[in-house]
């Protein structure tokens, strides 16, 4: 029982990780703008999905890897969107001048 508990826990963590990514990446496309993001933020948050994946794999946890893994993909995913949208979208300041 303890081990269907710890899986049940585990997958339920992994679903509410991956799934509370999705209103950004939707919030993303809508808006085409990457105003108020932090690339460096996402890039960290991104790069440090890398151990959680690693270490899914090492003790053997399905949950634990998922979670890494679908965050890491999902990150990726932020990051593009936060540079296309900062280079094709993100409207440019207007210059102002010293006259």
């Amino acid at each position: 029982m303890k081990i269907l508990q710890t899986s049940f826990f585990g997958w339920l963590g992994t679903t509410c990780t991956i799934v509370y990514k999705l209103p950004q990446i939707y919030k993303l496309y809508k808006s085409k703008t990457s105003k108020g993001l932090s690339i460096m933020s996402y890039g960290i948050q991104t790069i440090s999905y890398v151990p959680y994946v690693i270490h899914g794999i090492i003790i053997n946890d399905s949950p634990t890897f998922a979670m890494g893994l679908f965050s890491f993909i999902l990150n990726i995913l932020i990051c593009i969107q936060i540079c296309f949208y900062k280079k094709y979208y993100d409207p440019v300041l207007p210059t102002t001048s010293s006259d």
